[in-house]
């Protein structure tokens, strides 16, 4: 029965995040959790803040029914290392098993920011692709990002 319950959990996790619910946000100098700018792009960069409320209330958003959480992780649309926010139009429910499909792209993106290989616009590009559209082939090595047929 628990098995069945994971396979189903699985099935009914929302793939991507909505747009109409989490478009993504980035962090500003007015942000909350606004700590200090970074790289040489100089992006404010934001603390992880999201507390039990904001995750119950993401949950809801996404229809998560509250016995299958433990399958998902809060995820933030634009990574604080790349400089989201931890504002709800940034946080989605990631089942575990659509995570584990991109599994280094997002730390790949912000050595190659802090190397300055890429822009913050070209991370959020390749960040949002891989999120939004489940875009397949999209590989990041450091010094490279590029989206294979």
């Amino acid at each position: 029965m628990l098995q069945t319950w994971l396979i189903l959990s699985t099935l009914l996790a929302p793939q991507t995040p909505d747009l109409a619910i989490s478009p993504g946000d980035v962090c500003t100098e007015f942000s909350i959790d606004f700590k200090e700018y970074r790289y040489e792009e100089q992006i404010p960069y934001c603390v992880r803040n999201v507390s039990v409320q904001t995750k119950a209330y993401v949950y809801k958003e996404y229809d998560v029914n509250i016995a299958a959480t433990g399958e998902y992780t809060i995820d933030h649309i634009i990574p604080l290392a790349i400089g989201g926010s931890n504002d709800v139009s940034n946080l989605w429910p990631e089942h575990r098993a659509i995570k584990s499909g991109r599994q280094n792209l997002e730390h790949c993106l912000y050595m190659n920011m802090k190397e300055g290989v890429i822009s913050q616009k070209e991370a959020i590009a390749t960040v949002l692709d891989a999120k939004f559209h489940r875009t397949k082939g999209i590989t990041c090595v450091r010094g490279l990002t590029s989206s294979s047929p």
